[in-house]
């Protein structure tokens, strides 16, 4: 069931997307070919960045599936440690203190595990951020290099008016894309349906 429900969360993430950027399309179709060629430019230019980007996400996915993968093995083995261990079931008050003081130790133990997980959570958000600025930067310095993609004039300025656009959005995509990989290294397909 779980493999189901990851499944329809990443149809549904991969689904929106196409969506988006059909509705984009067929929105530049109807004001006409200089400006369906420019879109085509800004989109094959945003499809570059979002692969670059990727990369970060992959890894990001990578590193929480191992700190996931880690303190879930932590949690069978203190799981199999207390059955094999067989504690007795006396109901004295040194054994509730004993077992409040153990749920102290569990809450202890699990902010223990979570602690790697978190660490990496914020660098690779801090990661995704600096991704996203620096390539927002190359793309609002870069100006005339677009121009290379066509001779027309109509659809350089066209793209002119849309390079704003497409380097505002890079932060955006970058740490999108590093906050999916992070909730599917984490196994929490939910959020990506959400998104």
């Amino acid at each position: 069931m779980a493999i189901f429900r990851a499944n329809v969360a990443m149809l549904g993430k991969q689904g929106s997307l196409l969506l988006g950027w059909a509705y984009a399309t067929a929105r530049a179709t109807r004001i006409g070919h200089d400006h369906v060629a420019a879109h085509q430019v800004a989109l094959s230019f945003w499809l570059i960045f979002a692969f670059l980007f990727d990369g970060a996400a992959v890894s990001a996915q990578v590193l929480m599936s191992r700190c996931f993968g880690a303190s879930m093995a932590e949690d069978e083995n203190s799981v199999v440690a207390a059955v094999v261990g067989g504690r007795p079931n006396n109901t004295s008050s040194h054994d509730d203190e004993t077992n409040s003081f153990s749920s102290s130790d569990k809450q202890k133990k699990k902010q223990k595990q979570r602690a790697p997980m978190q660490s990496l959570v914020l660098y690779m958000l801090k990661f995704a951020l600096i991704q996203g600025l620096a390539a927002t930067a190359l793309i609002l310095c870069s100006g005339g290099f677009f121009s290379v993609f066509t001779p027309d004039p109509n659809i350089q300025s066209h793209l002119t008016a849309l390079i704003p656009h497409l380097a505002w959005q890079q932060v955006l995509i970058s740490l999108t894309l590093v906050t999916e990989g992070l909730a599917v290294g984490g196994s929490k397909f939910n959020i990506l349906a959400v998104g």
